[in-house]
């Protein structure tokens, strides 16, 4: 996937960040655990040897030493705040919660459990690949940066205002396009591959947030949508900030062709 994170075998048990240690009798398939107090992601993996030995061939074995590997490089369960949307309704804890660790929401994921995910909390026996959030919370965690230009482009679409004595209202919308570019002047067209994302703000000018958007493989452009700047003045003092949509992340405001 492009990541700047790469994984080596190693039998040596003193130069391992990731240990994998057998185990049995137990009641979960394997296991791996949350962040250490300090930040560190945990740094061992336990394998139920009753569940995946030489005689028995599950078809999820990959994905879950997937999911513990995740877990490893810092990633909680995705529906950690539900625990019964993969598990069952007698699953002994239903909402992990944020705990000490922290859960932390990748903005431009999903906020809610993503079906199909490679770090629910419980496997449903299935080979689980991973799906576009986990593509891009892996992008955004991991990312291996690009001398990739982007040219922000807007085409205006309407205006409309109004002015008295006291106040004053002002409206305009853009739809604006991210074009990419493999030179800073902007004459060699980038064709988009490997999960490109784009770092991008959402918000208004004075109140924005970070937000990241996976683009699809193979473009040389991308609508990033209808971009709206509203604002009310009042005796020539700005009083409210309605404006919305998303701007690449190298520009922190809205502005006009």
């Amino acid at each position: 996937m492009d990541l700047s994170i790469t994984f080596s075998r190693t039998y040596n048990s003193s130069s391992n960040d990731i240990y994998i240690s057998a185990t049995s009798n137990k009641s979960y398939l394997m296991s791996a655990g949350f962040p250490y107090g300090n930040g560190e992601p945990y740094d061992g993996i336990l394998v139920n040897t009753d569940f995946y030995n030489t005689s028995v061939n599950r078809t999820d074995a990959i994905s879950c030493f997937t999911h513990e590997l995740g877990h490893c490089i810092g990633f909680r369960h995705n529906d950690y705040m539900n625990r019964v949307f993969s598990c069952s309704e007698n699953v002994t804890v239903v909402n992990e919660g944020s705990t000490s660790t922290g859960a932390i929401h990748l903005p431009g994921t999903t906020s809610s459990p993503n079906p199909g995910s490679w770090m629910l909390a419980c496997s449903d026996g299935t080979d689980r690949h991973f799906t576009l959030d986990d593509i891009l919370a892996l992008k955004i965690i991991y990312s291996y940066r690009k001398n990739i230009y982007v040219k922000e482009v807007l085409h205006y679409v309407t205006s409309d205002y109004w002015y008295d004595a006291y106040s004053d209202w002002e409206m305009v919308q853009w739809v604006v396009y991210a074009e990419f570019y493999q030179d800073a002047n902007h004459t060699i067209p980038y064709t988009t591959a490997g999960n490109f994302v784009l770092n991008m703000n959402i918000g208004s000018e004075s109140d924005y947030e970070p937000y990241a958007e996976l683009i699809p493989d193979g473009l040389t452009s991308a609508s990033l949508g209808t971009f709206t700047r509203e604002r009310y003045y009042s005796y020539g003092t700005l009083v409210q900030d309605n404006s919305s949509g998303y701007r690449v992340a190298s520009f922190p405001g809205y502005w006009g062709p």
